[in-house]
């Protein structure tokens, strides 16, 4: 029987695609996005406080699919365009937050809050040429605040989960001292679907902590940073299903981070450099694992005309990991040399961009990014861009007492991204067709029960979507089409839908009242066997009074029951109450 979507309408709006104008911060030069070659996508402002979660915010991105073990906690995957765990690289005020520990090198974003965010900027294709190892598939750059403001803010929702932070700042002289915090403490549910549970199935609990502290002195260009996240749950397991004794799980992560900035020669020249240690604990279960990361970088950027930029800059990266049950006191080290250079002429611009890597775990890898623009006229733009990325053997993969192999080859990747964007009074938008090609792919060969270099990928499709304002009323769509397989045997690569999409529509009621409705939509995937379809359909109201604004948000209102991963159960209907005060 056929379905019926919301997500038909996408196809009835005259438009192809989701687009804004906004300047782009990934390309190491700042650029309004119609000058940029890249890929992006920004979340700032209302749309990002609004979501609630990390996550949340980021289902937003055309192209970037997001699959979670359950409904508070659990681990969780960010697929940008087919490619999956470890190949999205993730930083937070420069400094990048991946998971040495982590058997793929991955980064659990569900820990973090959006209260302290400024702005979420996520660049899609290989990024190999700017970021290094582990970008083949993109970046997702976080900027947290740095204003000169005072906020409180609380909530309380379903399966007795409530939360509460604050962000506050203070200048003394030329100095300048931030603070925030976020707590969160959920009853929770089953991770493990419970409909799969004969019997009563246990709620599995989820409780964090955030607290981030920060000195700066602009005129200096100085700055210190501390960041603290601390969290706790019970998990399940896909193989032993509900787990009620033994099933703690832990993370806790430390990042100290301090910066200068410094403008040469009358502001010809910005050199910035960042030096930032962290560590990693967390427990699975009965397992243990610890890490730590020290990074190193330098960036001078070259501003020689307004039509050309030239920027070279390079890092430093030592891990270490131990893991309880298997080997400890493991590292690798890593030191990266790049540049990129910036030129427009007229309608015409273009970037290039080189970088050669050096680890142990690798040889030396060679990434490029090659683009082309052109705005057609005021309000239509074309870009073309090509780039290679790769992903380096991590610590686990090497080292692990279950299969490892120091002997592992870099994953390969090639990514070529064509598209077109359009801005007219009211209507904004953008369509991109993808194609991104991964060889020497690392998984885990069961025949010889270890990891090798056994994978041979291919994912291409085309990401449209719509944003179309019509006085109060703002329309919006984004659909994501891709076939993501692999190529040695021609099957779907594990978890990601064929095509996935959201509708949205907002009504300003009043100047200080507005509602948000939106639908869902996830095609059929592969998970040890397929997964249904499934969708949701979700409503927010927002009402702000004087220095305060409350938020009301239900989340799938018909408690549709699906699986995003295989034996794990979404939270299914919840309602959850939020304040923020400005002080």
């Amino acid at each position: 029987m056929p379905r019926i979507s919301l997500l038909c309408l996408l196809f009835l709006l005259p438009s192809l695609a989701f687009s804004k104008r906004y300047t782009v911060l990934g390309d190491r030069v700042e650029l309004p996005y119609d000058k940029s070659t890249t890929q992006s996508y920004v979340l700032e402002g209302e749309e990002l406080q609004s979501s609630g979660t990390i996550n949340q915010a980021l289902s937003k991105v055309p192209g970037l699919f997001i699959s979670q073990s359950g409904a508070y906690g659990g681990n969780t995957t960010y697929f940008m365009r087919g490619l999956g765990r470890g190949q999205v690289k993730v930083l937070i005020d420069g400094i990048e937050i991946n998971d040495p520990t982590d058997i793929d090198r991955s980064v659990q974003l569900q820990h973090f809050a959006v209260s302290n965010i400024e702005r979420i900027e996520v660049l899609k294709g290989a990024s190999g040429a700017l970021y290094g190892a582990d970008s083949s598939g993109g970046v997702i750059l976080i900027t947290t605040k740095k204003d000169l403001t005072s906020t409180l803010s609380a909530s309380y929702g379903s399966h007795e989960t409530w939360g509460g932070g604050f962000y506050t700042s203070a200048k003394q002289g030329d100095w300048r001292i931030r603070a925030s915090g976020d707590l969160v403490s959920s009853e929770g549910i089953s991770a493990y679907n419970s409909a799969r549970v004969s019997g009563n199935a246990e709620k599995d609990f989820y409780k964090r902590s955030l607290l981030n502290l920060g000195l700066a002195n602009p005129s200096v260009g100085l700055n210190f940073n501390v960041k603290s996240v601390n969290a706790k749950a019970d998990i399940d397991s896909s193989l032993s299903g509900d787990i009620v004794n033994g099933d703690l799980s832990r993370y806790d992560h430390m990042i100290y981070s301090i910066g200068h900035e410094a403008p040469l020669r009358d502001g010809l020249w910005l050199v910035k450099t960042d030096i930032a240690y962290s560590t990693i604990e967390r427990d699975v279960q009965t397992n243990h694992f610890e890490g730590e990361t020290l990074q190193a970088k330098i960036e001078a950027k070259l501003l020689y005309s307004e039509n050309q930029a030239l920027v070279v800059y390079s890092d430093y990266t030592a891990d270490e990991m131990q893991a309880s049950s298997e080997f400890s006191d493991k590292n690798q080290e890593s030191f990266g040399l790049g540049l990129t250079h910036h030129h427009s002429h007229k309608t015409f611009f273009f970037d290039q961009s080189l970088r050669i890597d050096k680890a142990q775990a690798y040889a030396s890898k060679l990434s490029g990014r090659l683009g082309l623009g052109k705005n057609i006229d005021q309000n239509q733009t074309v870009k073309l861009q090509i780039a290679t990325g790769f992903k380096a053997p991590t610590l686990y993969q090497r080292f692990s007492s279950y299969g490892g192999d120091q002997d592992l080859r870099a994953t390969k990747s090639l990514s070529t991204q064509l598209s077109y964007s359009r801005n007219v009074e009211g209507l904004i938008s953008e369509a991109t067709v993808f194609n991104n090609d991964v060889r020497n792919a690392i998984d885990y060969d069961l025949t010889t029960s270890s990891y090798k270099n056994i994978g041979k990928t291919n994912t291409y499709g085309i990401e449209i979507s719509n944003t179309w304002t019509i006085e109060k009323i703002k329309l919006l769509t984004n659909y994501t089409w891709q076939r993501a397989r692999n190529e040695l045997n021609g099957a779907d690569l594990a978890r990601q839908p064929r095509w996935f999409g959201t509708f949205g529509i907002g009504y300003e009621v009043a100047q200080d009242l507005s509602l948000d409705f939106s639908h869902e939509a996830v095609s059929k995937r592969d998970d040890s066997g397929k997964l249904p379809y499934y969708d949701t359909y979700n409503l927010q109201a927002n009402w702000s009074h004087n220095k305060a604004l409350f938020n009301l948000s239900l989340k799938n209102i018909f408690d549709r029951e699906y699986e995003s991963v295989r034996y794990y159960a979404p939270a299914g209907r919840t309602i959850t109450l939020a304040a923020s005060w400005s002080l």
